[in-house]
This record gives structure tokens, sequence and C-alpha cells, in this order.
């Protein structure tokens, strides 16, 4: 038995290392495709807003913008369905192919429900002249057609939005990156031809939200492909009621809260500087973090790549130890320290820059955002561990918890530190909430040898 240990015991620690070395690897594949298409995506959105300002007019780019950004008033997402199709896929060799089917067919067919719903919604608000209204607009029959044929065509997306979420799940986060700056480059191809043939606002407002959809479509055959499953059927039937159901929302039901939760923890920000502080803070606020909003994606893209691998660990043999956890941990918080410190030197100058020197946008608002950054780059890994339905449940406890301290915290702080007060009061809640007891709940559940 000794000698079987001496011999057993190296080549154990040999295969963890080599399997976190492949999660380095694949979080590296995500970082670089995310460094090289934000100059693609950022170019284009911004050749885009130009093309459509000299076309229309900046009261037109007005209406575009406030079109194109509608959709973010849903924080729901994909009502975290994507979640239950990441899990399935990630487990396909031990759940079996027919449950990766079932789920994808199932979270389609709400997703489609939420779709048309969504599509019907926005054409009744343009046949009773609702639109205008809502946007507060004078241009009542520009401002109906561009935002129902927009907001309907974004509705009637959202089940080709799985095709990023498998890929995520095959370990290919890095080609659904590549097919996201696709969707960019396609939407400003279709902006620069609607241009030369005087096409109307409508076809600017739709153009991003086509190219969205067509670049999920690619995906899903990408991914189906790979599966050897008819995966882009598998979607477009699952409208259909007839076809076979699983439970989803065990998955969905926690991260649809996560997701509501995060988005009040912050996004409140700028509504809470209104109400307590000076014009000016809300105005360095924002002009840092348009700078602190990229480097975020970043580390949030690194992130996701871990949740596939962590759901397969948990079916297999080589389950995530604490000894793994704390080596991907350190890993991301090297990046995020690494960003955080480019965030803090070019930060500043940076951002005063990007408000034309109205307002100075100081060091201490910049080192908050920098601490927030490497709170979440320590937080991810662990978040992404605990995936699960039990550890998702555990997460939006922690997530709704965070959200009411953020929004406590961030009032308190900011009317005596002024910008920096909702970014404190978000690291504070993150750290307390959120990293601080859902690290326990990782480090006790794998000391017991739970999945």
């Amino acid at each position: 038995m000794r000698e079987f240990l001496i011999s057993a015991v190296p080549q154990l620690l040999e295969t963890e290392r080599r399997s976190d070395v492949q999660l380095v690897r694949l979080a590296s594949a995500s970082l670089l495709a995310r460094v090289l298409t934000l100059p693609l995506t950022g170019g284009a959105n911004l050749l885009s807003a130009r093309i459509v300002v000299g076309d229309v007019g900046v009261k037109g780019y007005a209406l575009f913008a406030l079109v194109v950004t509608l959709p973010q008033l849903l924080p729901v997402g994909d009502m975290g369905l994507g979640a239950a199709v990441i899990d399935a896929c990630s487990r396909r060799k031990t759940a079996g192919i027919d449950h990766v089917r079932r789920t994808v067919m199932t979270s389609a067919r709400y997703l489609w429900f939420l779709g048309l719903g969504i599509a019907v919604l926005s054409v009744t608000f343009g046949l009773l002249e609702i639109w205008p209204e809502l946007l507060a607009t004078r241009d009542a029959s520009g401002a109906s057609v561009a935002a129902s044929c927009a907001f309907a065509i974004f509705g009637l997306g959202l089940p080709f939005g799985l095709g990023n979420r498998i890929l995520t799940a095959l370990n290919l986060n890095h080609i659904a990156l590549l097919l996201q700056a696709a969707a960019s480059m396609t939407s400003l191809a279709v902006i620069a031809l609607a241009t030369q043939s005087q096409a109307s606002l409508t076809v600017y407002c739709a153009a991003g939200f086509a190219g969205t959809a067509l670049a999920g479509i690619v995906a899903l055959v990408v991914a189906g492909r790979l599966l050897r499953l008819p995966v882009l059927r598998d979607v477009l039937l699952g409208v259909w009621t007839g076809h076979a159901t699983t439970n989803v929302w065990q998955f969905a039901g926690p991260m649809t809260l996560v997701v509501l939760a995060s988005s009040v923890t912050y996004g409140k920000d700028r509504l809470v500087l209104s109400h307590v502080a000076e014009p000016g803070d809300l105005a360095a606020y924002s002009a840092g973090a348009q700078i602190f909003g990229p480097l975020f994606g970043v580390v949030s893209v690194m992130g996701v790549t871990l949740w596939g691998e962590f759901a397969r660990r948990r079916d297999s043999a080589a389950a995530t130890t604490v000894r793994s956890l704390a080596r991907i941990t350190a890993f991301f918080a090297i990046a995020g320290l690494l960003m955080g410190v480019g965030l803090v030197t070019v930060g500043p100058p940076l951002a005063t820059w990007l408000v034309h020197d109205q307002v100075v946008v100081g060091p201490g608002l910049m080192a908050a955002f920098s601490a927030l950054l490497l709170a979440h780059a320590c937080n991810y890994p662990t978040a992404m561990l605990l995936t699960d339905p039990h550890g998702l449940r555990a997460q939006a406890i922690c997530c709704c918890s965070a959200a009411v301290v953020s929004v406590v915290l961030s009032f308190v702080i900011s009317e005596h530190l002024g910008a920096a007060g909702p970014v404190i009061g978000s690291l504070v809640a993150l750290v307390s909430c959120i990293y601080i007891p859902c690290l326990w709940i990782a480090l006790h559940r794998q000391g017991d040898g739970r999945r």
C-alpha cells in the first residue's frame, strides 16, 4: 500500500497540474481573442456612429443610439437558460447526448416565447404610436418603425444566442468572441451599404441586431458540427411544445436572480451619484467607467471560459481540488493586478481627456476601480466552480445580499467621497457578501469531497 501511494500521489499531482495548465491556456486564449477583437468591435462601432451621424444628422443619431440600447432595459438576458445549456453540453459524456438535445430544445422554447412576446409588444407599441412617447421624439413615424423593427429582430434573435453558450461549453469561447467581432463588422457593412442606397433609419437600427442573430446562427452551425447534432434545427423546432422537455429552471432560476441582483449591485452607481453628489462627480465616474468597462469585459470573458471545464470535472475523478482552485485564482489575480496597475497609471489622464479636461478624474477613483477589478478577477474562479444547482442557489442568495449592501453603502459613502463612493460600496459588497461566503462554500465542499 505504501509503495502504491508513493507512486500514485506524484502521478495524480502531475495530472492535476496539467489540467490546471489547460485551464490557464483556455483563459489565455479567450484573453487574446478579446484583446484582438476589441479594436475591431470598437472601431466598427465608432465608424457606424460616424456614418449614421453623417447620413441622418445628430438628432437621427440620438434616436439611433437610444433604440439600439433598448435591450439594456431587459437585465434578465437569456433568463439564465444559457447556464443550463452550458452545464448540459459540458457534461454530455456523462449526462448523455439526449439530455443535451432536450436541454437545448427546452431552453430555445422558453427563449422563443420570450422573443415572440417582445416582438409582438414592439409591433403593438408601433401601431399604437407608443414608441414616440417612450423615446421622447417628435419624429413619430420614423421612431415607431425603427424601434418596432429593431426590437422585434432583437427578440426573435434571442434563441440563436444559445450558440455562443454551446461554444463556451466546448472550450471554444475564443471562437464565440471572433463571431461577435464578425457580427460588428457585418453591422458596419450593412450600415455602409444602407448609406449608399439612402435607406431609412430603420435599417441602421436593425443592422446590429441582425448581425448578432446571424453570428448566433453561425455559432449554432459550428456547434452542431462539433457535437454531430442538428443543433440549429433543434433550436428552430424548440418553439413547438410537442418535443421532449427537461428541467432547466434549477439552473435558470438562480442564474436569473444572479443577473438581476448583479445589475443592481453594479448598475445603480450613476443613479446614486445623481442624487447625492455633484454633477462633476457623475461626469468623472462616467469617464472612469468608460475605461473600466472594457477591462472588466476581459476578466469576464476569461472567467466564463472556466465554466465548462469545472462542470466536466464534477462528473469525473479529476475533481477540482483546493490546490487547483488556489492556482487558478492566483493566475486571475495576477491578470487583474496587471490590468489594475494599467488602470491607475493610464486611467486618470485618459479619462480626463475623454471629458475634454472639463472634469479632473483623479487617481483615487481609478484606484477604486482597480481594486474592484482585482476583486472580480479573484472571485471568478470560485463563481465558476459553483455553477451546479446548489452552488447557483448559494450565489443567488449572496448576490441578493450584495445588492442591498451595495446600494446602502453607496449612498452613505458617496456623500463623503463623491465619484468613488459607489465603486467602494460595490467593492465592499462583492468581497464581504459574495467572494468570502462563496469561497468558504467552495473550500468546504471540496474539503468534504462533494461536487
